[in-house]
């Protein structure tokens, strides 16, 4: 799941305070078109069907969050899409506390420029269980 940070800048983000803390990078090319939502994912054009759920808003001592466990499932290979399409190539860079932590700090690039930041566990995990290293994670870029 992603949950947000309310009312986070963009502007004040400055991934170098963190960059020792940087798992991996990836690269995702979205294909969108009026036919769908695509991936390229190792030469394959794979079309993404959104699995969507209501957004939830709680809190994490005195920070308001957002809570979306939608996600996307890889339904079937396609082979061409309709000539009309937009390709929108995202960086992500996934940053972690520790090798362990099932707690990501994403930050999402298009054209060099930051169009999001969330943090990332899994569905089935309650964020409150990941409080220090949230709160961590902000204190380091001076979010918090």
């Amino acid at each position: 799941m992603k949950v947000y940070i309310e009312n986070i800048n963009f502007d004040n983000i400055d991934k170098l305070k963190i960059n020792n803390l940087l798992e991996k990078n990836e690269i995702k090319e979205y294909i969108i078109t009026s036919n769908g939502f695509f991936i390229n994912k190792n030469n394959k054009l794979i079309k993404l069907k959104i699995i969507d759920d209501k957004i939830k808003k709680d809190k994490i001592n005195d920070l308001n969050i957002l809570i979306d466990k939608s996600y996307f499932v890889e339904d079937d290979t396609h082979y061409q899409v309709l000539p009309n399409y937009y390709i929108k190539n995202i960086n992500i860079f996934i940053y972690k506390l520790r090798k362990q932590s099932k707690l990501n700090l994403n930050i999402e690039e298009f054209n060099n420029t930051i169009v999001d930041i969330y943090f990332y566990i899994d569905n089935n995990d309650n964020i409150k269980n990941y409080k220090d290293d949230l709160i961590s994670f902000l204190s380091l870029l001076n979010l918090y």
